[in-house]
């Protein structure tokens, strides 16, 4: 398998993989939450507006975790570059609790969702998790203002995917990671010791993959030959194709600028504009005063469907 790979011409993704495997690793680049840091260390292309800019994760379950791990994290997601050879470094705006923001559906979110409280079965938050004092203070909820249910229309939809990215509160994204690791220990690891000891391994716990999006690669694959290439065209009948192809590769990577699909410009000082689907606000939006984080555990009232929690979720 490791040989098939090594044939593989990867030269043109748009995307670099940041993986995990259980154990412990004396590679502290190798996986998980080191790894990550190690891909965002080499992105220094940012714009300058990124600098000190505010960081969001959403995830579909979330570890029971203290200060210094989060600590951890976000020190490992500060790394990178501006253009003009300023590093990213930490988030310094807005309040503290928010410059590390963490998305999470509300109670009333899932009730009201499309599939109502069932959509909850693949939210797994336990009570513990979602009470810790470094989570409840940076809750914001899922979704947000717009039409057609939020940023993305995905609103009323349930999420299980999990997401970390860069932002501006103007809409810019410096970069945008997605994948199957939730906001926990056991995905993204620990180093041992924890900082500010110099660490000697990283300890995972699970097997994780995602893809970190990043303006260089974007750029690297625009100028790339097989810029636009598809490995199974559609059909001239879809009406997908009535869409214009994508132009020649460039002759040098472009400058290439991350913007959300609702604040993306038409122009962007002459670099390539590219709009993310973001399905939640950003900056997302803060829990209200009677706002609750969905939990595994009872809740009263009945959803758009006329069940109760246990009902919705396999109890009879």
């Amino acid at each position: 398998l490791l040989a098939m790979v090594a044939r593989a011409d990867f030269s043109s993704m748009r995307a670099e993989v940041v993986a995990a495997v259980p154990g412990s690793h004396a590679r502290l680049a190798a996986w998980g939450h080191g790894a990550l840091a190690a891909t965002l260390a080499r992105a220094r292309d940012h714009h300058p507006s990124l600098v000190g800019a505010p960081i969001v994760a959403q995830s579909s379950s979330m570890g029971v975790l203290k200060a210094d791990q989060v600590a951890c994290y976000v020190r490992a997601m500060s790394q990178g570059g501006a253009e003009d050879g300023a590093d990213l470094g930490p988030p310094t705006t807005p309040s503290p609790s928010l410059r590390l923001a963490l998305v999470w559906p509300t109670v009333d979110q899932v009730r009201n969702s499309a599939a109502g409280w069932a959509s909850g079965g693949s939210i797994p938050g336990f009570p513990a998790a979602l009470a810790a004092a470094e989570v409840r203070a940076r809750l914001c909820s899922w979704g947000g203002p717009g039409a057609g249910g939020g940023p993305a229309g995905r609103a009323n939809a349930m999420p299980h995917m999990k997401s970390y990215a860069r932002y501006t509160d103007q809409g810019r994204i410096g970069w945008f990671v997605v994948g199957s690791a939730n906001f926990s220990a056991s995905a993204w690891g620990l180093p041992t010791p924890l900082p500010p000891k110099p660490a000697t391994k990283q300890y995972n716990r699970s097997f994780e993959l995602s893809v970190v999006l990043t303006p260089g690669a974007e750029a690297g694959y625009r100028a790339h030959a097989d810029y636009g290439f598809c490995a199974a065209p559609l059909p001239s009948s879809w009406s997908l194709v009535g869409a214009p192809p994508p132009p020649p590769p460039a002759a040098s990577p472009p400058t290439v600028r991350f913007w959300t699909a609702t604040s993306a410009p038409a122009e962007d000082g002459g670099c390539d504009v590219v709009a993310l689907p973001v399905p939640y606000a950003l900056p997302p939006a803060r829990y209200g005063p009677g706002d609750l984080p969905w939990t595994l555990e009872p809740h009263p009232g009945l959803d758009a469907f006329g069940r109760t929690v246990h009902q919705a979720l396999g109890g009879e």
